[in-house]
């Protein structure tokens, strides 16, 4: 909280004395030295502790350093480490390799899933600042050379996680809120909301390659914002719920409609009821009215995935 509440007023000095033509103020940082050996005189942290006794007990002083403690280690616990490369979380029961020189010059945290993409972030930006401290222009190369993996971040196979979004893709509260959700069930394919309760309803496909593709589709659209994913994905639920509402007496309490409302508004994607409805064309143009999601199933197993379904009925979306 003091950090950041230092840094904000940093950002408001260098604003007020850029607005007022100034030349920016001069800040001193007093940083931790990586180096080894016996401590350096520190005049701030001594005038503190100093402060310290003279307004504290000694009860007080080591309630106050039990409670930091404490603190430091909370969050610690829930940090996020991605790989620097491709986005991919570390999962809790494995540890990603760290940057050897990063953390020994400058005690910075860089940390990769694997060989292939220490390789790869090398060639395209982690040579620039390897166990270097960050001067501006330094920074400023770095930042600006584009992350090699950063197309699609893939989640940790064994845990179903959606990453985070990528290149520059910013998720809408709708889509958070789904993501974090979906985060907390990795056995659940998505989540649809019944309009009328606002209920969560949890969709997941038993076949296993179909639940391997729609989940390929539901990551890249939930981290990169791809929409023609988004489109092919919301096409495969509408066909699916209303082939599955053909065989059953009772009305669905979710269907083409409030899913593709739902899914605009995740994806903030005005013409998607519109992108839905041509898929939809299309996949009547094959002989067994085959959505674009599952394409790349052969004929048989989509036969045996759409049984018992109703496959002669088009969805509406008015």
């Amino acid at each position: 909280m003091v950090l950041r509440t230092k840094l904000i007023t940093h950002v408001i000095h260098f604003t007020l004395r850029s607005f007022l033509g100034l030349d920016p103020p001069e800040i001193r940082v007093l940083k931790n030295s990586p180096d080894k050996g016996p401590r350096k005189p520190n005049p701030v942290q001594d005038l503190h502790k100093e402060i310290m006794k003279l307004s504290m007990s000694s009860g007080q002083v080591k309630e106050l350093r039990k409670e930091t403690l404490s603190a430091m280690k909370e969050r610690a616990s829930q940090r996020v480490t991605e790989c620097a490369c491709c986005a991919m979380r570390q999962p809790t029961d494995a540890k990603f390799s760290r940057c050897k020189p990063c953390w020994e010059n400058v005690k910075r945290t860089v940390v990769y899933c694997s060989r292939e993409c220490q390789k790869k972030d090398w060639k395209a930006r982690h040579k620039i600042l390897c166990g270097r401290t960050l001067d501006f222009e330094t920074a400023e190369k770095a930042a600006m050379a584009p992350r090699a993996g950063s197309q699609i971040a893939e989640p940790v196979s064994d845990t179903g996680r959606i990453g985070p979004a990528v290149g520059g893709f910013k998720r809408s509260p709708a889509l958070v809120l789904l993501v974090t959700r979906l985060n907390e069930h990795p056995k659940v394919d998505y989540f649809f909301v019944v309009p009328t309760t606002k209920e969560w309803l949890d969709s997941d496909y038993n076949n296993p390659k179909v639940r391997a593709i729609v989940r390929r589709r539901r990551n890249q659209a939930c981290t990169t914002g791809d929409r023609e994913s988004v489109a092919i994905l919301c096409h495969f639920f509408c066909w699916i719920m209303t082939a599955e509402a053909g065989r059953h007496a009772v009305k669905p309490r979710v269907n083409a409609k409030t899913i593709t409302m739902q899914m605009t508004k995740e994806f903030e994607y005005d013409g998607l009821s519109t992108a839905v409805l041509e898929l939809q064309e299309k996949a009547w143009e094959h002989p067994l009215k085959k959505p674009r999601l599952v394409e790349e199933l052969d004929d048989l197993e989509w036969v045996k995935f759409f049984s018992g379904m109703d496959m002669e009925k088009k969805f509406v979306l008015d």
